[in-house]
């Protein structure tokens, strides 16, 4: 296999593309007898959309919201199907654990959420009278209860597959996703040099970011805000003591 030119963002988005033409090109048709024998075209258009999507989001989030413009209104694609907090908002498990609220009409916000599903292995196949019609993931949070569940439909996933695909092959407009610099420059360029790695940040105890969630109303970004007045308070102060 050739080594790809140019971006790497914008190469594999054109292989991606040729790979899915090809696919569904040889698939068997739905309703004919070979409908459950190889190439299997909705597997490779969900594999391929992870990519598409936690890809680009992974280097730069921002882009999500330039690459979106124009597409179709999120429902379409995402359908919620239970929210614990309504259909307006949804409630994610953040890295460390906090409730993280999400706009679920917000494109920009499907990579996380697909990403986070897909962690926890919250994913299941829908079944539409016997095809493979699409995936319903869903969040639990501390207590494993679960927060939301939406139905991710394959027709449609297919048709913003291609539109994130096609975006990213062209790269008309800056979209920041050049390719990052090889780390063995940079390796190379400290040899020689006593590299002291940074002590690991220690996580924050549960218990502790419960509670300061519950006095914010479970606002998670009130909450972070006085968490990092209240640590660099006390370090200044500290700090202060030693001078």
């Amino acid at each position: 296999m050739g080594y790809p030119v140019g971006p790497l963002l914008a190469a594999l988005a054109d292989r991606i593309l040729q790979n899915l033409d090809l696919i569904e090109s040889m698939a068997p048709k739905w309703g004919t007898p070979e409908q459950d024998r190889p190439p299997f075209s909705d597997t490779q258009l969900l594999m391929s959309l992870l990519g598409v999507l936690v890809f680009p989001h992974e280097k730069a989030p921002a882009a999500m919201g330039e690459i979106m413009r124009g597409y179709r209104p999120l429902h379409r694609v995402l359908n919620v199907v239970y929210s614990l907090h309504g259909t307006e908002r949804i409630e994610m498990t953040g890295l460390e654990g906090e409730a993280v609220m999400v706009d679920p009409t917000r494109l920009s916000n499907l990579p996380s959420l697909l990403r986070n599903s897909l962690a926890h292995f919250n994913i299941l196949p829908i079944n539409k009278e016997g095809r493979f019609a699409g995936i319903r993931i869903w969040n639990r949070d501390w207590n494993e209860h679960i927060t939301f569940v939406a139905d991710v439909d394959f027709d449609e996933m297919r048709s913003l597959a291609r539109h994130v695909l096609n975006v990213l092959r062209e790269q008309q407009s800056d979209l920041n996703l050049r390719d990052p610099e090889d780390p063995m420059a940079e390796v190379e360029a400290l040899c020689g040099e006593l590299m002291v790695p940074s002590p690991k940040v220690p996580r924050l105890n549960r218990d502790i970011w419960k509670r300061l969630l519950d006095a914010h109303g479970g606002d998670a970004g009130k909450a972070k805000t006085t968490l990092d007045r209240t640590v660099k308070r006390e370090a200044d102060r500290l700090l202060a003591a030693v001078k």
